[in-house]
Parts: C-alpha cells; structure tokens; sequence
C-alpha cells in the first residue's frame, strides 16, 4: 500500500499507529466530529492515541471550514495539515424540480429522534401551525430512529396532535428519497454542533429549503432567507415565525428551493471525491521527493 488512511481519529487510533510506525508510509486521518469532541470512558482511555496519531498525521481530513477553526484550536496544530471534505458529499437526483406541486404544506424531519437532535421543538411547531392553518392543511413528517422515539410518539398522542405528526420509521440511506421528495421543507432543529450536518445537504439536493439550527457545520452552507432559514437553537419561536413567512408568501417557496438547489451541486459526490483524490495524490507526490 501507498498511504494509510484512518477513518475513525479514536478507535481505530492505536492500529493506525502501529502501521504508520512500522511502514513509515504517509498518514491521512479523518476527523468526523464525534472522534474528536466526544465523552466517555472509551474517549478518555483513547485519547492519547488520537493525541499522538493527529501529531503525526500527514494530513487531517474535516467535514467543514466549520469544524477545521474548531480542530485547530482544540489540537493546537497548523492550518495548513487540515483539508475540508464534506463527508463524501451528496448524489444530485437525475430528475429534479424546484417547483411546489401540493396545497398542503408538507414538512420532514430526518435524523435520530432524539431530544439533542431538537426533535421535541416539532411539537411547538405543530402548536403553532394548528392556528394558523387549518388541521388538514399541513402535516409533519419523520424519518429515522432514536432513544427518545417513544416518548416523543407519546406526547404526540398525549397533545392531540396525531393527525399532523406522523412517524414514517427508519429508512436506509438509499431509502429517503421517498421521503426528500414527498417533504416542501426540511427542519433540522438540532442542538448540537454538527460538524456538517449532511442531512441538510441531502434535503437540498433535492430542491428542498432548510430550516436549520444556526450552528456548527450547517453555517458553511445554509444562508438565511436564500437557500432556507437560520435559526437559534432551542427557539421554536423563529421556527414558527420563518414558516409564517413562508405561509403568507407561497411563492417564497420556489425560489428558496431553486437557491437550495444550486447550493448542493456544490457538493456533489463525484467533485467532492475527485478534489480528495488529488489532494491525497499532491501528498504522495511531495513525500516521495
């Protein structure tokens, strides 16, 4: 082999030092998020491997210029050893369409159901909409699995609020485009820093507005009020007050979607990979002068 890639910046840390040690090959890690700003007891046993492994590091591949500021400051190493990668990037759908086909306001949430995902600001959400339009003309809709799935469907129950919340369950990443395409508007009210949040990315690769939680990763890509809506964490408020808008102008909808559109071909799969590959072959190239 030419290099030694490391996919997982902690638990895969001490074989990834063996093999740099002993080949003396070129060292590439990717950073995600969670290997590097995670608790835990395996975190803290792990982290003078991961402390040792990004110091000797030819390379540090992280999903955002987000997270590359917050990788530097917490591992005090130079710019210059970081490259931005966002996650293998997104698929473009071939067939694609900016344009509103439904009355119905039609919005999704796909991710983890649990409460550090603000999965439970949905309620208010639904609280809100339910004065504002009428019960059948607007529902919400999520995708995926998590701890708090149960008691987020009870409360469903528990405020009335079956007949606008609805709970598809869990699909495989090649499953959701069912679910991209049947959604006008993605919320992600996440309450944590997201390294990326590629979640948002796939939404819009679909011609889909987000409503998003103004932090972290998601800041690299989502612009208030073009390509969807920024909010506060934790501020339900902002979220209701972005889908007003969105409700007293119907054709705001349109060019966000168009807006969202354009801002994931910027991320597509195939240029993500390739600017990758050629970072890694440059890497190559100047090691082996």
């Amino acid at each position: 082999f030419d290099v030694i890639f490391c996919h997982y910046a902690l638990h895969s840390a001490p074989v990834a030092l063996t093999a740099s040690f002993i080949s003396r090959k070129p060292l590439i890690v990717n950073i995600h998020g969670t290997d590097l700003l995670g608790k835990g007891v395996a975190t803290t046993f792990l982290a003078p491997f991961r402390k040792i492994l990004l110091r000797r590091a030819n390379l540090i591949v992280v999903p955002s210029k987000y997270f590359k500021k917050r990788a530097v400051k917490l591992t005090g190493l130079k710019e210059e050893v970081f490259f931005v990668s966002p996650s293998g990037g997104v698929v473009i759908p071939i067939q694609h369409s900016c344009k509103r086909k439904r009355e119905k306001l039609i919005l999704g949430y796909v991710g983890r159901i649990t409460k550090m995902k603000g999965v439970f600001l949905l309620l208010d959400v639904a609280k809100y909409l339910r004065k504002q339009v009428s019960e059948s003309d607007f529902k919400i809709v999520l995708a995926g699995k998590g701890q708090d799935l149960k008691p987020f469907l009870s409360r469903v129950h528990a405020m009335g609020l079956s007949e606008n919340i609805e709970y598809l369950g869990h699909f495989d990443q090649s499953e959701l485009k069912v679910v991209y395409e049947g959604i006008d508007v993605l919320i992600f009210p996440t309450l944590l820093e997201e390294s990326l949040g590629l979640v948002g990315l796939e939404a819009m690769s679909y011609g889909k507005p987000v409503i998003a939680s103004k932090i972290g990763g998601i800041t690299d890509y989502l612009i208030d009020g073009k390509n969807g809506f920024a909010f506060t964490p934790n501020d339900s408020d902002s979220i209701c007050s972005n889908l007003q808008e969105i409700i007293d102008k119907p054709e705001l909808i349109e060019y966000l979607s168009s807006n969202a559109f354009s801002t994931a071909k910027q991320y597509i799969d195939t240029a993500v990979s390739r600017k990758l590959c050629l970072k890694i072959s440059d890497l190559l190239s100047e090691y082996h002068k």
